[in-house]
């Protein structure tokens, strides 16, 4: 888990990986946000073998050549000729300064509901083709399908890096013929996540519970959850994808201690 070694074949957290790797071959930061035209990525992997074979390039990962060119193939077939980034960006000049610094309330808010959608997604992967037998015993899991609604909290550059952009969410449990969506507000005042908005959630959770998850009442409590709006590490939704995961499966004993996300 520690190590993002269950690995997807499709979906935002495939194309993270790829992304990822496309980053380490062309020797980019985490932060760079532009396309990456596939004639770059052709001819760094023409020095390599064909034949599959797996390199590791320290402080970054391993990366298998063989699903790089799969991936990549399957894109050039699509009509694609460059591996863009999957978030949204920056879309101000701003140099120096906290790494958010370069993104406007309304762009944090559009890389916020992206990443939270991509993560959701990323999530349900990850249970349904490595934990199938034990889904329905993950609290996330056991109650989707649902709405996660969150308030985005923007930067605040005057509290340093306490101010950095984070969501306070939770789920709003839906019939089990509607589909899994995210709703994400920007905050306008300072009432997220106080003990009487809080309590006010908690009441609507359980009362959905009992409505409509009456099988999961004894061991799903209701939550409200804050995490922050990545702008500076190379696989974000898979983070917080699996960060989710493993405190589920820490709840049912599959694992103990903290996870530990990838820069």
């Amino acid at each position: 888990m520690n190590e993002r070694a269950l690995p997807v074949t499709n979906g935002p957290l495939a194309y993270e990986a790829l992304w990822d790797a496309a980053l380490a071959l062309t020797d980019h930061g985490s932060l760079y946000a532009e396309p990456i035209p596939f004639a770059e990525i052709d001819e760094i992997l023409s020095e390599f073998p064909k034949k599959p074979i797996k390199f590791e390039i320290a402080g970054r990962g391993v990366y298998d050549l063989e699903i790089i060119r799969s991936q990549i193939e399957h894109l050039r077939e699509s009509g694609k000729r460059e591996l863009a980034p999957l978030w949204p960006g920056p879309d101000r000049e701003v140099r120096g300064g906290w790494v958010w610094e370069p993104y406007s309330d309304k762009r944090i808010w559009d890389r916020a509901t992206a990443l939270f959608e991509g993560a959701l997604t990323g999530y349900q992967q990850l249970v349904e083709q490595w934990f199938p037998r034990l889904a329905h015993g993950l609290q996330i899991y056991a109650m989707l399908p649902a709405r996660l609604t969150g308030i985005l909290t923007p930067p605040d550059l005057e509290m340093g890096i306490a101010g950095s952009p984070s969501v306070s969410w939770h789920l709003e449990i839906l019939p089990r013929d509607h589909q899994t969506s995210v709703n994400i507000e920007l905050s306008d005042d300072n009432t997220t996540n106080t003990f009487e908005h809080n309590e006010i959630i908690f009441e609507k959770m359980r009362e959905q519970l009992h409505r409509l998850r009456p099988e999961a009442v004894g061991w799903i409590g209701a939550f409200v959850r804050i995490d922050g709006v990545d702008v500076s590490s190379r696989t974000p939704a898979t983070n917080m994808a699996y960060n989710w995961l493993w405190d589920d499966l820490a709840q049912v004993g599959w694992v103990e201690g903290l996870f530990t996300p990838a820069h």
